[in-house]
């Protein structure tokens, strides 16, 4: 597959929506580029685990922007199945390590997700179809969890500064769907000492705390996730990766009972 994308390397953009078009094959061709400070800048989180052995194309007002994310990863490697940013990454997922968005038009645009026929641009089964408006200079990232045909998306406000130095943020934002009425408390501990603190308690389905400053104190932390009301930890990761003045988004995904790839599990993307 032949990708032709101009990078720009502005406030976290690593590219631009307009001019570019769907070519034969799986070709992409960028042709023009958007005046940033007239766009937004969009990111999609890609927690839908129906789908995780197929992938999905990105779609914007009709026009193909990335190849097939989450293609090929399973419940076995330390990317965590189809859990996928894109563009940019994250911790327990399978993009990279960068904090990347799209720079696209300001305005309502239309977002698609769908898998391909082999070997072309063309659409075989929908996902999710949405609209997201984009404030001009503004930041945003659309999640997409549950599983096809019930796919669900909303969007995040990720207009925040950097932390001062000796902290960083957090959002939080919950996509487990089978809570019923309950929602997932965020806990942390660190290698430094300190015990384990709340970070966010009670964030609903399809929610998100918006962004919050905390200490920064080095060394490795330990996330974990429960549901709200209960003791019983829902998963757990480690990361020695959370630095200083930097933002994140912590995202409890997967399904309450579920195993392998479908497990709940914690996801951090990368903001800024």
């Amino acid at each position: 597959m032949k990708i032709n994308i101009r990078h720009i390397l502005c406030s976290a953009v690593i590219g631009s929506l307009i001019g570019l078009s769907a070519c034969e094959k799986n070709e992409l061709n960028l042709s023009n580029n958007i005046d940033p400070s007239e766009g937004g800048y969009f990111k999609l989180g890609w927690f839908s685990p129906g789908l995780a052995s197929q992938g999905v194309q990105l779609k914007i007002n009709g026009v193909r922007l990335s190849n097939q994310l989450g293609y090929g990863f399973t419940a076995t490697t330390t990317t965590a199945g189809y859990a996928m940013p894109y563009p940019g990454g994250g911790l327990n997922t399978g993009g990279n390590n960068k904090n990347d968005y799209l720079a696209v038009d300001s305005g309502s645009i239309q977002v698609s997700l769908s898998v391909p026929k082999k070997g072309t641009n063309e659409d075989s089964i929908e996902v999710v179809k949405t609209s997201v408006n984009i404030g001009k200079g503004k930041y945003y990232t659309l999640i997409v969890c549950d599983s096809f045909p019930n796919a669900q998306a909303y969007v995040l406000d990720d207009n925040t500064t950097y932390a001062d130095s000796g902290y960083y943020r957090y959002n939080f934002t919950n996509s487990i769907p089978n809570l019923g009425d309950a929602g997932v408390d965020f806990l942390l501990s660190n290698s430094n000492g300190g015990g384990i603190k709340v970070l966010a308690t009670d964030v609903k389905y399809k929610q998100s705390t918006g962004f919050q400053a905390f200490p920064w104190v080095g060394g490795s932390d330990t996330l974990r996730i429960r549901k709200t009301g209960t003791t019983a930890i829902l998963s757990t990761y480690t990361t020695s990766s959370i630095t200083n003045k930097r933002c994140f988004t912590m995202v409890a995904r997967g399904y309450i009972g579920a195993t392998s790839v479908r497990a709940p599990s914690i996801s951090i993307i990368f903001n800024k």
